[in-house]
């Protein structure tokens, strides 16, 4: 079966065309639903080549995931498609040569007068992940309506400026890479959610840009200071675990995100401090979850305990109350910045040998192989 038959099978979502275009009045398909085989079905061959598409110019929605596509150009000729799921591919880059025509580039406000109504791209929802990008990604401020963009398990090792221009982008995912450096003018001011866990980054400078940040994922990093992110005011959930923090100013930047309520940050060697839960809770007043657990009343007065914060209130009732001298009987913890540094510093040595230990472990072959 030729791949335009197996695509035609696909086509679903009929409806009724309306407005002023060529197939006003007319059914046509909206929709391009490819799933892969299923175990029970006898297996196809993979789609390789889109360009039986470009005729079905009414698509909404194309889902053509786990194929063997190449080349992204046909969806140019879509100019209503909202959503394109294209995941597990073979794609080398993304969509920046895939917009659709706008007739305002090409000729001005002229255009609108001589009845032209192509308005470019209305690309909503990209996902890309599971490809062989490797970037740097090439311009997309023609697909001004995209609100999600997935990139995630491709190669990039360097993002560029190619997605900065993009006033609507709210969801950027580029989990699973190789970046090693994100730029400050790399990304949109827009974005609200963004996902750059396991790569390579060291630092996270480009935050300070992203001033209307809501989610940030940094997992699996080399990230050894968080300070950027007191310029996400807008903050509300920040995972940053298997990581290089290790000293108690990373989280004292983040006390003026007044809006933050889950933090995650196990796996870094400041977890190797006593107390670390309670010493951060006392920071971070703020916080509903701590680690994926929740953080409730007990532990906020758990921590004012530990720090010795309500001391003054204690001595005061003392006095009011009983009017002899005040007996501490539960002194708050005294902080040991040696014996801290000292649990620091092994924790962060038994973490570069495990690394050192994995890296020889993926480079030793294995029987068989």
């Amino acid at each position: 079966m030729s791949d335009a038959e197996t695509l035609k099978q696909a086509l679903g979502g009929l409806e009724r065309c309306v407005g002023h275009t060529p197939n006003a009045g007319a059914y046509v398909f909206t929709t391009l639903n490819l799933s892969p085989s299923l175990p029970t079905e006898s297996p196809r061959a993979k789609v390789q080549d889109l360009s039986s598409l470009t005729k079905l110019t009414e698509l909404r929605k194309v889902r053509v995931s786990s194929q063997a596509i190449r080349d992204l150009s046909p969806i140019a000729s879509l100019p209503f498609l909202v959503e394109l799921q294209a995941d597990h591919n073979e794609l080398n880059m993304s969509i920046e040569r895939c917009a659709a025509r706008w007739c305002k580039e090409e000729d001005g406000e002229r255009a609108w007068r001589s009845g032209d109504r192509s308005i470019g791209s209305v690309l909503e929802v990209v996902n890309l992940s599971y490809n062989q990008i490797v970037g740097p990604i090439g311009d997309h401020s023609k697909h001004r309506f995209l609100k999600q963009l997935n990139l995630s398990n491709n190669q990039l090792v360097n993002l560029g400026p190619g997605l900065s221009k993009l006033p609507n982008l709210k969801t950027l995912n580029v989990a699973n890479n190789g970046l090693k450096a994100i730029e400050t003018n790399d990304l949109p001011t827009s974005l609200t959610s963004l996902d750059a866990s396991t790569n390579a980054l060291k630092a996270i400078d480009f935050a300070t840009n992203l001033i209307m940040l809501e989610v940030i994922n940094l997992d699996a990093n080399r990230v050894s200071n968080v300070h950027a992110l007191m310029c996400c005011q807008s903050l509300r959930h920040a995972s940053v675990k298997n990581n290089l923090l290790a000293e108690f100013t990373c989280i004292e930047d983040l006390a003026e995100n007044e809006h933050l309520q889950q933090l995650s940050i196990s796996g870094n060697p400041l977890c190797a401090v006593e107390f670390l839960r309670l010493r951060v809770i006392a920071i971070l007043q703020q916080l509903r979850v701590l680690d994926n657990e929740e953080v409730n009343a007990e532990d906020k007065i758990k921590s004012e305990v530990l720090t010795g914060s309500e001391h003054e209130e204690r001595k005061n009732n003392w006095s009011r109350m009983i009017g002899t001298e005040f007996v501490d009987m539960v002194p708050a913890f005294i902080e040991n910045s040696k014996e801290d540094q000292l649990k620091i510093e092994e924790a962060i040595q038994l973490s570069a040998s495990d690394a050192v230990e994995e890296v020889i472990r993926q480079a030793t072959p294995r029987k068989g192989d």
